[in-house]
């Protein structure tokens, strides 16, 4: 018996359909492969620094699909990580900028007291990253972080200070 046309159509759409779907689930599976093995690191000690910066288009190289395929791949998708932490796809696909980040502002909870400059050369020994003082500046601006003055130079209010003279001033400093 033969299938009529309109059926056959119908079943050769269905099928291409089916037969994209298992390519999209076996890239999948490829990319789940490759990130636990470039981030094994972050996977066994739980600790984001371990992460490795990874650019899309390197790892599209990788997985040999084109960047834009990779990016439909992994936009707006959630992974559970192996420790209950759900993440997005892209967490575990860190550029070297969101890495840098990330280290200038946890080098700013240890240490706040570092100028842009002192923080500049506290990355370039840490981590091995050669940035100028103005990529620092702007590091930290993108994580709403003020500038040394502005972090350590608040005004405080005046106080009665046990040398003070009756009616002097205590001297206030506005930045």
């Amino acid at each position: 018996s033969s299938i009529p046309p309109r059926e056959a159509r119908q079943l050769e759409t269905f099928l291409r359909k089916i037969k994209l779907l298992d390519r999209r689930k076996t890239t999948l599976y490829r990319l789940f492969e490759t990130l636990l093995e470039i981030q094994k690191e972050y996977f066994l000690t739980q600790d984001q620094s371990r992460r490795r910066a990874l650019t899309q288009r390197e790892l599209a190289v990788c997985l040999e699909i084109t960047p834009s395929a990779l990016h439909h791949l992994i936009s707006n998708k959630l992974v559970q990580l192996p420790w209950g932490a759900q993440v997005s796809l892209k967490t575990l696909i860190p550029n070297r900028k969101t890495l840098l980040l990330e280290h200038v502002g946890e080098l700013l909870d240890k240490k706040t007291n570092l100028t842009d400059e002192n923080l500049r050369a506290e990355v370039a020994h840490l981590f091995g990253a050669v940035l100028s003082r103005r990529s620092i500046t702007k590091y930290r601006q993108d994580i709403g972080l003020k500038n040394y003055r502005h972090r350590h130079c608040t005004a405080a209010p005046p106080s009665a200070s046990p040398t003070a003279k009756p009616g002097s001033r205590t001297p206030q400093f506005i930045f």
